[in-house]
């Protein structure tokens, strides 16, 4: 078994993994996960089942790799996320795996919620012991511009069974953007604890970062929004980390874009942890960010929305 010093240099590795396959039984479920072996990068590869947007969790000495589920057909030009499954390890390099397909549906877990849009999420253990699952999905409410919002489920276990923590969103547009039509998704979120035992809730798209204060309770934000400044080529998904070289600060970016970091074209594309070659595959996010020595609480005072906005959900 691998050490738990030896798990955490892991998370920042799996940090930028884009697509996990593996051939499942619709009867898996939270307490009955499917095992499985992987010799590498990627864990799997057979294009049975897709997986994206994963986010690591080191708990009791595991590893734990929590991503969005993709059901997109093969000539469908957008994304098809209504869950989210839960990978998890006591081995990497063993190569021992378990998937908790289903983990959580945001659709049967938040009652405010349509189901739709499960992107990326993100989880964490709060001081209490209990484990927080901030996921991105789509409101039923049509009041504001955009229907995104960022949920909190918690559990007493890093697999669950998962609740609805509050019983409405955490963050919705309306909190960002009041009444605006200005602006854009409230998608994405990245939770980090510093150094003082503050957290911190990190979440964007469409080149714009914000950030807020959360309370320990891990369910209630404080303080004023803010707007992350010197975010080069950023385009969404920002994250948060400390290591002992300065802080980095990972996202993603266009692929288009010639300037680190990169995306890989789809949600549900190829995976490994290493920085890619000839410009093919995800790239090692974190490099950009240490190189700027951009430190995950520089934030500016602003909690205004830039002018410029787009309302319009992601694509591919």
């Amino acid at each position: 078994m691998r050490s738990r010093q030896g798990l955490r240099g892991l998370v920042t590795a799996t940090a930028v993994f884009g697509l996990l396959v593996l051939p499942l039984s619709p009867q898996a479920r939270a307490d009955d996960p499917v095992t499985f072996s992987s010799p590498g990068n990627p864990i799997l590869a057979d294009g049975s089942y897709y997986s994206a947007d994963a986010a690591p969790l080191v708990a009791n000495g595991r590893l734990y790799i929590y991503a969005g589920h993709d059901e997109a057909s093969p000539q469908q030009g957008g994304f098809n996320m209504k869950d989210y499954g839960v990978f998890a390890t006591d081995d990497v390099e063993a190569g021992d795996w378990e998937l908790y397909k289903a983990n959580l549906s945001p659709g049967a877990v938040f009652g405010w919620a349509t189901g739709n849009g499960a992107y990326a999420g993100h989880t964490v253990e709060g001081d209490d012991g209990k484990f927080y699952w901030y996921a991105p999905v789509e409101t039923k409410s049509t009041q504001f511009a955009n229907r995104m919002a960022i949920g909190v489920a918690v559990s007493d276990t890093p697999t669950g069974p998962w609740t609805d923590a509050l019983g409405e969103p955490l963050l919705d547009w309306g909190d960002v953007f009041g009444t605006s039509t200005n602006g854009q998704e409230v998608i994405d979120p990245h939770v980090f604890k510093d150094d003082d035992g503050q957290w911190y809730l990190y979440w964007g798209s469409w080149y714009v970062a914000r950030a807020v204060k959360l309370e320990a309770s891990m369910t209630a934000v404080t303080g004023p929004i803010s707007t992350m400044t010197g975010l080069d080529s950023f385009f969404e998904a920002p994250g948060c980390s400390r290591r002992a070289r300065p802080t980095t600060w990972p996202t993603t970016g266009r692929r288009a874009e010639a300037t680190a970091p990169r995306r890989t074209t789809r949600r549900a594309s190829a995976t490994r942890p290493q920085a890619a070659r000839s410009g093919r595959g995800p790239t090692r996010a974190s490099s950009w960010a240490a190189r700027r020595r951009l430190p995950c609480t520089r934030r500016s005072s602003s909690s205004a929305a830039p002018g410029t906005s787009r309302t319009t959900p992601r694509t591919p």
